[in-house]
């Protein structure tokens, strides 16, 4: 029996411990899943970050060989404006006689050189001879014609013209009636309808056809008529015998009350003009009744008419050219009329014309720009004249560069500038600007401005040569200057990094700064660093200066597991932002 018992409680004990054993391997089970659970999480983590850090790597490169520093210094900087163009010599002169004339021999060559008074080239005497006569008769025949129309000239009198009454005489005895009319419009304005009116800003209650009691400047008054009213003033006028054009005057409704105040001006107005001449009378006054054939004004010393004065210069250019035979039949020759060099030789012999080939240097007019490069003072409307040759002093050359309509207006005349030349080298030459064009011409919506620089020719400088010109337009002495690369710049403010941790290859020491000129390279610093301060920057090429890559610097809060079955958490302060989120241990 005893036996028995045992082996019951035998069995039960190995049932029992069947139960436990599995339900430790269960547990033990259970531990081991969670800690290969932990375990992989955490390699994952160490796989993301070592994934990470050479992400960074890959993108930002080694930190030490990108970062570089600056000492802020003490300089002088310069804003300027560019433009490109090509060269051209300046102050060519052409050599040339009247088409009528031959020229017999050509005595220089393109690129000699040559003083004032130099033999150009000889002329046929014969052919200035005839020449001398054809002007002469052109001479003779314009007398003719002056004479025909010598009594055209502008009347001595001015008229009044219509009928009515003098309310303003602007001129007096001894004024040019050109510069009387140049200031006021007219020598004297004329009353047509008899009234004087007045525009009134009002609040008050009126209406058309209201009688209304107009106060004028001395305390007298008129009785007036509100003639129109609408968006709140009332035009009223008064009779034109005793108001005063330009007058002040209030007005009155019929029960006294002030309406409002006004300038009188004439309500139908006749200007009385004239073009030439010297008042020597003002044949009437204020005030006074004119009819039509009333004489206002007497006048001295008038002019002929457009007929007489175009004739007299057509009369003072053959004048000039009958010299300019008289000296060629004297002499035989034409001489250089500066000192310089044969630019170009115009004259081909064979045909005894202006060759085809440099025709372009006589065509090209009052100082435009020839294909050749020249400017030329030569009036282009001269079909009358033999160009032989060109002579260029060798002074000074210009560049003609266009200007945005933004620009224009900080561009004058004797700024400075720069000018390199693209065959020459990165050499750069003193220059000025010498014309600003401010006509603008436009194009596809766009309008340009022109603007011409001068400077000293050298050996190397030859026309058509390619240029840039940089105009100096502000500038700044003694300035606190930084690497414009060193600024960092968000949409509200601009700032610097003063510190560099090496270990941790960060930026920091974020300071706010104002700036002042830019040039590109430099940025001048008007406040918030001081001479000698350090600033650093990254100079790669994938920097954002908007984010200001300041430092990848660790993880603050690790990958700890929460207490108490809370979860642990991974910070998104580094490239792609991981959120946390992980279990926590028991």
């Amino acid at each position: 029996m005893k036996r028995e018992k045992a082996g019951a409680q035998n069995d039960a004990n190995s049932v029992l411990k069947k139960h436990l054993s599995a339900a430790q391997r269960k547990k033990r089970k259970r531990t081991v899943t969670v800690i290969v659970v932990c375990t992989a999480a955490v390699a994952a983590i160490a796989i993301i970050v070592l994934s990470l850090r050479q992400s960074v790597s890959e993108r930002y490169g080694n930190a030490d060989a990108s970062v570089e520093s600056a000492q802020v210094t003490v300089g002088s900087i310069s804003t300027t404006i560019s433009g490109s163009g090509t060269l051209t010599d300046d102050d060519v002169e052409d050599v040339e006689v009247p088409s009528s004339v031959d020229i017999d021999t050509v005595y220089v060559e393109e690129g000699d050189t040559v003083a004032e008074g130099d033999m150009i080239a000889t002329v046929d005497i014969s052919s200035v001879i005839s020449a001398m006569a054809d002007t002469q008769q052109q001479l003779d025949d314009i007398d003719d014609e002056l004479a025909d129309v010598s009594d055209e000239t502008v009347s001595s009198t001015i008229k009044a013209g219509l009928s009515g009454r003098v309310k303003k005489i602007f001129a007096k005895a001894g004024d040019d009636v050109a510069t009387v009319m140049y200031q006021n419009g007219a020598l004297a304005l004329i009353s047509l309808d008899g009234l004087m009116a007045a525009d009134i800003e009002t609040q008050a209650s009126v209406s058309e056809g209201d009688n209304v009691t107009v106060v004028l400047s001395d305390g007298s008054s008129l009785t007036g008529t509100v003639e129109k009213v609408k968006d709140g003033k009332a035009t009223v006028t008064v009779p034109d015998d005793g108001a005063e054009y330009g007058d002040t005057v209030s007005v009155q409704d019929a029960g006294g009350n002030a309406i409002g105040t006004g300038t009188l001006y004439i309500h139908s107005e006749l200007k009385v003009t004239g073009y030439a001449g010297t008042v020597s009378k003002v044949r009437v006054s204020e005030n006074k009744k004119v009819s039509a054939s009333t004489a206002v004004f007497s006048l001295t010393d008038t002019s002929y008419t457009a007929n007489y004065d175009a004739l007299l210069k057509q009369r003072a250019a053959l004048e000039d050219e009958l010299e300019e035979l008289v000296k060629l039949y004297k002499e035989g020759a034409v001489f250089a009329p500066i000192a310089g060099v044969i630019y170009s030789v115009d004259y081909d012999e064979e045909d005894g014309n202006t060759s085809a080939s440099t025709a372009l240097t006589a065509a090209a007019a009052s100082g435009s720009t020839t294909a050749a490069g020249t400017t030329s003072e030569t009036d282009a409307s001269d079909d009358d004249t033999t160009l032989i040759a060109t002579v260029c002093p060798n002074a000074t050359m210009s560049v003609t560069v266009d200007m945005d309509e933004s620009d224009i207006l900080s561009v004058k005349e004797g700024q400075e500038a720069t000018v390199t030349i693209d065959s020459i080298g990165d050499d750069e030459f003193a220059g000025v600007v010498t014309e600003v064009n401010k006509t603008g011409t436009s194009s596809n919506g766009v309008t340009v401005f022109t603007v011409e620089v001068t400077i000293d020719k050298t050996e190397q400088m030859l026309a058509g040569m390619s240029a840039t010109v940089n105009i100096k337009i502000d500038s700044v002495e003694n300035a606190l200057l930084i690497p414009e690369d060193a600024l960092q710049q968000t949409s509200s403010t601009s700032y610097v990094y003063t510190e560099y941790n090496e270990e941790t290859k960060e930026l920091g020491g974020v300071v706010e700064v104002t700036t002042g000129l830019s040039n590109g390279t430099n940025v001048e610093i008007t406040s918030g660093l001081n001479e000698g301060d350090t600033v650093y920057y990254d100079t790669s090429d994938s920097q954002d200066n908007e984010s200001g890559f300041g430092g990848f610097g660790g993880m603050p809060g690790g990958f700890t597991g929460g207490e108490n079955g809370g979860q642990g958490s991974m910070p998104g302060n580094m490239p792609g932002g991981m959120p946390g989120g992980m279990p926590g241990g028991q």
